[in-house]
């Protein structure tokens, strides 16, 4: 999706979104601060088109933001997220594309995706009240199924972000248990030893 299009998106979608407390972050990004967490609104164009976008929502806790970056996962990283699927019939509730292509106008795409956002974005943003809630949806859809009887070993940026939570609600022994998960995740993909590509994860280790 050309850059301009990205911003003629935004300025239809930013004054039907921001009395929800949205604001515009610049390129294809909108965020909302909600106590600790911010919600977190972009679209990815549809690939080999350029008339359509998939719409992204989740949650990033600026909290986090240091730890992550220093792991290099990079800015802006969101904790819980899905693709926006509209509730309309007919409408896939998982994804739903925003068609752009004549007679449909980029005014047409905004309405549509801020009905979504209040349809849809903002009672799922409103399942995650804090942070305790938070690290316990994490648990459930991210790390839980990676920890299962069976599964391939997880990742340890998954293991560390669920750690990170889980010391900034307070329960630091239960985080230092899943710090040591990552230690033993990282001493075994590298055969005994730290890699020199993970070591950015061992020095978020060793700062906690």
């Amino acid at each position: 999706m050309p850059r301009d299009l990205d911003r003629k998106l935004a300025k239809q979608l930013e004054p039907l979104i921001e009395p929800l407390g949205f604001e515009y972050l610049g390129g294809a990004n909108f965020g909302r601060q909600r106590g600790c967490c911010r919600d977190v609104l972009f679209w990815n164009p549809v690939r080999f088109r350029k008339d359509a976008v998939t719409v992204v929502v989740g949650i990033n806790v600026p909290a986090l933001d240091d730890a992550l970056k220093t792991a290099g996962v990079g800015e802006l990283a969101l904790t819980v997220s899905r693709h926006l699927g509209s509730k309309r019939p007919g409408a896939s509730d998982f994804q739903t594309v925003y068609e752009f292509v004549p007679p449909r106008s980029l005014g047409d795409v905004a309405t549509e995706l801020a009905q979504d956002v209040r349809d849809v974005a903002i009672p799922w943003f409103d399942g995650y009240l804090d942070l305790t809630s938070l690290a316990a949806g994490y648990y459930e859809t991210e790390v839980k199924r990676r920890i299962a009887p069976g599964a391939p070993k997880p990742n340890p940026v998954t293991i560390l972000v669920y750690a990170l939570l889980l010391r900034e609600v307070g329960q630091s022994t239960e985080s230092q248990n899943w710090c040591a998960r990552v230690r033993e995740i990282l001493l075994d993909r590298g055969n005994g030893t730290i890699s020199k590509a993970d070591e950015p994860l061992l020095q978020v280790l060793r700062s906690l």
